[in-house]
């Protein structure tokens, strides 16, 4: 519902209340449609403002008809004050929901927020575990290649090494010291406040990696390429890796390389080598690149799976583009529920309505009931006869408030049904006197009593 609508409707129960207010005994169904616009404008979000604006306009509807000399002030105060009555208690069921509304709104709000701080503090914590970790490794691993950089640097000037071994010592070496240097890299990148990862790659940084690999021995076929909007680096990564495994697990054997890029720039990366070549001595790994690997894929929303099958060792991965990374999501606790009290608060004001409502409709109709004149009763009543006539005819109570007389006249009001239903409720049988004879009856509606 939009702004406007809401103003319109708000603007509406507040004209019918106020009319409301200002009529004198109004009908049954005119009452209810009064009940079902203060309940509207409790439930608005401006309904105080709303309600003391019907207020004000009934209470000087009421005062310029009493002015006016339509209706006495003591009958206008007395269906002002019934008639608040009525309209008060439903604008209070409607506000009580309003406030319950809020505070479930409030509370899911709060609940969001919470996880949000909790979401938060996580990633703080997996970065100083990370910040702490790469620290770590920069120093012991860091300290533990440059001993061996240093020790292939001597073998690089041993004159009694052949030419070929020297340079392939020269190339370790180089290797060596640029993996030293990318290690210092990433741990600056932690310490910047960067995402952790690897620093961003080109599609030339893969055909490199291939390179280091075919220049120490190994045979790699690279089939396909990058394509627009695809995760290069996670890519470079992940043939890093599978490279590195192929060496380790299955040296001289030949790896074939494939990647495929998807229209929206998802990389599908296959990589299969056989198994250890014969004569060839595989190596033994702990298993945790790939676990490291398979884990980081699946918080941006990929995927890695490696097995053997049919004698080849195959590595298949899903890398997402590079613009729609997602996150794992936290799972969804659930909402936060209103508190009892709310709810018994609010169910609480709804009883009292009701009781108060009917109370009052009850009372209303005891009275009726007690200052019932039938029609046939009231058709006997002639102009002229005596009072003591006219008063055996007449119920033994009025209804209240006493009616205004004309000078030297005594008036009273008796009701016509008792059924508050009925189109005649609220009407009344006037009766007035002057001195010891009828004067004159009159009918009159519940509007213009």
């Amino acid at each position: 519902m939009t702004s406007s609508t809401r103003t319109a409707l708000s603007l509406l129960g507040a004209i019918v209340v106020a009319a409301v207010l200002t009529l004198h005994a109004p009908g049954p169904w005119t009452t209810l449609l009064a009940i079902l616009a203060a309940l509207v404008l409790g439930a608005g979000q401006h309904g105080t403002r709303w309600l003391m604006t019907a207020a004000v306009a009934g209470t000087t509807g009421t005062a310029l008809l009493a002015a006016a000399g339509l209706s006495s002030w003591a009958e206008g105060a007395r269906e002002l004050v019934f008639a608040l009555a009525w309209v008060g208690l439903p604008w209070l069921a409607g506000l009580a929901w309003r406030l319950r509304s809020q505070v479930r709104a409030q509370a899911a709000e709060q609940a969001q927020q919470e996880r949000q701080q909790r979401r938060e503090r996580k990633q703080r914590e997996r970065d100083a575990e990370r910040l702490a970790l790469a620290g770590i490794l920069h120093d012991d691993l860091g300290h533990a290649l440059s001993l061996v950089a240093l020790n292939l640097g001597k073998l690089e000037l041993d004159e009694s090494q052949h030419d070929a071994a020297r340079k392939t010592v020269e190339t370790a070496r180089e290797q060596l010291t640029d993996a030293v240097g990318r290690l210092g890299a990433s741990v600056r990148m932690l310490r910047s406040g960067q995402v952790p990862g690897l620093a961003p790659q080109s599609e030339a940084d893969l055909a490199g990696v291939i390179d280091q690999f075919r220049a120490a021995g190994a045979s790699v076929v690279l089939e396909g390429r990058t394509g627009s909007g695809a995760d290069e680096s996670r890519v470079v990564r992940v043939v890093r890796e599978a490279l590195t495994n192929a060496a380790k697990h299955a040296p001289g054997a030949a790896i074939t390389v494939n990647i495929e890029t998807t229209a929206d720039g998802t990389a599908r990366v296959k990589v299969t080598n056989p198994v250890a070549a014969a004569g060839s001595e595989p190596g033994t790994g702990s298993g945790t690149g790939l676990s490291a690997l398979k884990q980081v894929l699946k918080d941006v929303g990929g995927a890695l799976e490696a097995g053997l099958r049919d004698d080849v060792f195959r590595m298949e991965a899903l890398v997402p583009p590079v613009d729609h990374r997602a996150v794992a999501p936290e799972p969804e606790r659930p909402p936060v529920k209103v508190g009892r009290r709310t709810m018994l608060i609010a169910a609480g004001l709804v009883v009292c309505s009701v009781v108060v409502l009917g109370g009052l409709q009850l009372f209303a109709q005891a009275e009726a009931r007690r200052a019932l004149l039938t029609a046939e009763d009231y058709a006997r009543l002639n102009q002229g006869m005596s009072r003591s006539d006219a008063q055996a005819l007449l119920p033994d109570h009025e209804l209240l408030p006493v009616p205004s007389s004309p000078a030297g006249a005594e008036c009273h009001d008796y009701a016509v049904e008792t059924d508050w239903l009925a189109d005649q409720s609220g009407d009344v049988y006037r009766v007035c006197f002057v001195g010891d004879r009828l004067a004159s009856t009159a009918l009159l509606a519940g509007q213009g009593r």
